[in-house]
């Protein structure tokens, strides 16, 4: 198989290699494809369904309001 990356994701490998981390491209990628492999989904539902409602929340502001990501204390 061969695989032609796009420049912004072959700079990520390159800096990845480049730092001592990795040996080769195919080390990065393999890294890449095991870490997808242990990780649950980055978005499961339930956290898709909140996210979709704060859109929802930010479309309804007035023009100019902004929101702060912090989390309440």
């Amino acid at each position: 198989m061969q695989i032609t990356l796009p420049p912004e994701l072959e700079t990520l490998v390159q800096r990845q290699i480049n730092s001592g981390t990795y040996d080769n491209a195919i080390d990065v990628l393999l890294a890449g494809v095991q870490l997808l492999e242990q990780e649950p989904l980055a978005f499961p539902e339930e956290n898709l369904a909140e996210l979709k409602r704060a859109v929802q929340i930010g479309w309804k502001l007035p023009s100019g309001v902004k929101l702060s990501m912090a989390q309440p204390p």
